[in-house]
């Protein structure tokens, strides 16, 4: 992997969670191949993490149940859930952060920040 790849793409990562490779080489203009190695090798350096074949910052293990949040980015996006896009969240803090959290599947939980919110909460990481 050449070492001009790693910065853009972790700066890219960092600034938008949840991009798939497709994605990610696009924005870049660089090609899939390239992106997809260089991914599969920040993960081995535990600098990335992949869920459900998009990539997301490494975090360091907490004690607890960790929670990502995602919004449905689009022209819809209310600028409040465009900042807590990406945000984690240890179970302990949903509480606090949030005034109601209905759970919809067992790792999927949706808060709401406001009326017809669309975004959800993800179980990242569970660590006794």
């Amino acid at each position: 992997m050449s070492e001009e790849l790693v910065a853009p793409i972790l700066d890219l990562v960092n600034m938008w969670p949840g991009r798939r490779v497709a994605s990610i080489a696009a924005e870049l203009d660089l090609p899939y191949e390239d992106v997809y190695y260089a991914l599969h090798r920040l993960q081995a350096e535990n600098l990335l993490v992949r869920r459900d074949f998009r990539w997301f910052p490494f975090y360091e293990p907490v004690e607890g149940v960790l929670w990502g949040f995602e919004a449905e980015i689009d022209d819809r996006t209310c600028e409040k859930c465009r900042l807590l896009h990406g945000r984690t969240f240890i179970e302990e803090e949903l509480t606090k952060d949030f005034l109601y959290v209905r759970k919809v599947a067992p790792y999927v939980w949706r808060p709401q920040v406001h009326p017809n919110c669309r975004c959800r909460l993800i179980r990242l990481v569970a660590i006794r």
